[in-house]
């Protein structure tokens, strides 16, 4: 598998312009029914028409989310006919994808910027509200210290597992990767990386930057992830073990 350009790693881990958009002039979205998926882009328009402003919410597409991210810079300070240039070889060349790479990624945002032009024109109706169900979302839990300690650990575990399957997981397979779920001791989530991710130079930025800010945003605010790869055989890493803690 193609490895990914630092430019889109960075739009990956670094993503900009995230959010719903209150002030939209026109949303659009594009849905992928068989994989779950759902990407919303928001515009505002400019007295002079030009696009002041470009945002986007996704859900359950994490190979979406560097083209998302790269679309709405590039359309920012463009008319709605010029944003129309913006094609998928415009994005692929602004993260320096070669055609090879460009495969482990997804350009859902082209096909939402489609519809926002629809919607604009009065041609579709704008998406509703909610970007997915609300049982699918996985919503944050309530930022407590106590949040995870009235929950059995089999639910806990649910919870990671559930984050880790529909955000993680498909975002490092875009690497050649994947992470497994070993156990959870307390609020140390204990994972263990395969592939291309094991002896990664950037395995320990994405364990601590992406895994363990997900799992904190969308399960608990306490939880800490340690990498017990390297320790192979043993359901827990050994006393003073290097791990995205040792706290």
């Amino acid at each position: 598998m193609a490895q990914l350009t630092n430019k889109v790693k960075d739009h990956f881990l670094n993503p900009r312009n995230v959010g719903k958009l209150e002030s939209a002039t026109c949303v659009g979205e594009a849905k992928d029914v068989r994989r779950n998926s759902n990407i919303k882009l928001f515009i505002k328009l400019a007295g002079d028409g030009r696009i002041e402003r470009a945002t986007y919410q996704i859900f359950n597409n994490a190979p979406a989310i560097a083209p998302a991210s790269a679309f709405t810079e590039l359309v920012t300070g463009k008319t709605m006919s010029e944003a129309a240039s913006v094609t998928r070889e415009a994005v692929m060349s602004y993260l320096e994808c070669d055609p090879a790479t460009g495969g482990n990624i997804r350009f859902d945002i082209l096909d939402a910027f489609a519809n926002a032009v629809a919607v604009l024109h009065g041609e579709a109706n704008t998406p509703d509200e909610a970007l997915a169900p609300k049982a699918e979302t996985h919503e944050p839990a309530p930022k407590t210290e106590s949040a995870l300690a009235t929950k059995p650990k089999l639910m806990v575990m649910q919870l990671v597992q559930d984050v880790l399957d529909s955000e993680i997981r498909p975002a490092v397979a875009m690497d050649g990767g994947d992470v497994e779920l070993v156990d959870i001791d307390g609020k140390k989530v204990l994972l263990r990386l395969h592939g291309h991710c094991v002896g990664c130079s950037s395995s320990m930025t994405t364990m601590r930057f992406f895994v363990e800010d997900r799992l904190r945003e969308l399960v608990d605010p306490g939880l800490e992830v340690v990498d017990v790869t390297q320790f192979e055989g043993e359901l827990h890493a050994p006393p003073g073990a290097a791990g995205i803690h040792n706290g």
